[in-house]
């Protein structure tokens, strides 16, 4: 059984850009748990999901594009998650072929 760490991830934006946000990290197997408004900041968003890790490489660089640079985002580890399908597969057969060289 392979795992990966799922990361839990609060997204602060202007609130003009959460449906953009909300978007992004549904292409990256993110689950959305929900969003408030940012506590003491008028107009903003905080959006709370969790994400793979695998997929939060270049995260903050979609972040700042996509906010025209004013998007911040904290993460910290919240679980393992067993992985399967096809990019379990996918790890299976990267990990054959560099053992075999």
């Amino acid at each position: 059984m392979l795992l990966e760490p799922i990361l839990q991830v609060d997204v602060k934006v202007p609130s003009e850009y959460t449906p953009k946000i909300n978007a992004t990290v549904a292409s990256r197997r993110g689950q959305i748990l929900g969003f408030e408004m940012r506590e003491g900041w008028p107009g903003w968003d905080v959006t709370s999901a969790q994400i793979p890790q695998s997929e939060m490489h270049d995260f903050i660089i979609e972040l700042r594009s996509l906010t025209y640079g004013v998007g911040t985002f904290v993460a910290r580890f919240d679980h393992l998650q067993q992985l399967s399908g096809r990019l379990a597969e996918d790890v299976v057969q990267a990990r054959n072929g560099t053992k075999a060289a």
